[in-house]
Formats: structure tokens, sequence, C-alpha cells
């Protein structure tokens, strides 16, 4: 199994020059709890929903988006990707990635750093179950023969 069968090719991203509101807002409607922000194409940078909510006062939920906080660029909370990989890796080293990092999501980058894909925690381990199901019926199959 290759990153390139799993990852998700259209992911939704935002732009460092866009406001934390329009991220935070496509994040709820994606329910996402990050975006690959992106310039030119390129991976630049990872926005998360708690970055974004530590720039506003809090208070009520309802009117979070009319806080003036929210009109920053995404460039001021952005933070640096803490790790990538390319659509031929196998899939066990960014599953790895992901467990020790502890995220839910994965940009995936061709050889000039392009965004290509996102790979989803929750995809990994349904990949990752159904290759330990198959190795446990090949296993019983031996035993069996």
């Amino acid at each position: 199994m290759v990153v390139s069968r799993s990852m998700e090719t259209a992911p939704v991203t935002t732009s460092p020059t866009r406001s934390l509101k329009n991220a935070l807002v496509a994040m709820q409607l994606e329910e996402l709890e990050s975006l690959p922000v992106t310039f030119e194409g390129r991976l630049v940078g990872v926005i998360h929903r708690d970055a974004i909510l530590d720039q506003v006062d809090g208070g009520v939920y309802g009117q979070l988006l009319d806080d003036p906080g929210l009109e920053a660029p995404v460039s001021e909370c952005m933070q640096d990707v803490p790790a990538v990989c390319r659509p031929g890796d196998p899939l066990s080293s960014p599953a790895m990635m992901m467990n020790v990092l502890d995220l839910e999501q994965l940009p995936v980058v061709d050889a000039n750093r392009r965004l290509v894909g996102v790979l989803d925690r929750g995809v990994v381990m349904a990949e990752a179950i159904g290759a330990l199901r198959e190795v446990e019926r090949l296993m019983r199959f031996e035993v069996a023969a």
C-alpha cells in the first residue's frame, strides 16, 4: 500500500493572506481541526483550530465570528508543518509519523513541495486494520493447509 492510494486528492486549503475567520469557517464546514496553508500551490504551513481560537477573546460562541481578532491573516497564526510524506511512500511510514506526532492529517507533497493531497488518520487506520485482517486470514489459511 502506498500513500497515493489512500490520500485525499482535493484537500481543503487556505492561503497565508486569508483571514482567520475564513479559515475557521472552512474548518467548521468540513469538520477539520487544521488546514494546510499553501502559496502558489506550495505547502508553507498549517493552521490549527486551537491557534485561531487563541486569537479571540472568547465569550458567546455565536458571536465568535464577529471577534475582530479573526480579521488577522492566517500567516500570523500558522505553524511550520511538522511532517510531510510523498505519494509513493509506503503507507506504514506516515502512519508511524501520525502516531508519534499525534497528527490527524498529514500533507502529501511532490518533489517541489507542491501539495498534492492529505492523508487522514481515520483512513490510514482503516487501511491498517484491513491489512491486518488480510494477514490474519492468510495465517489461518497456512495453518489449515
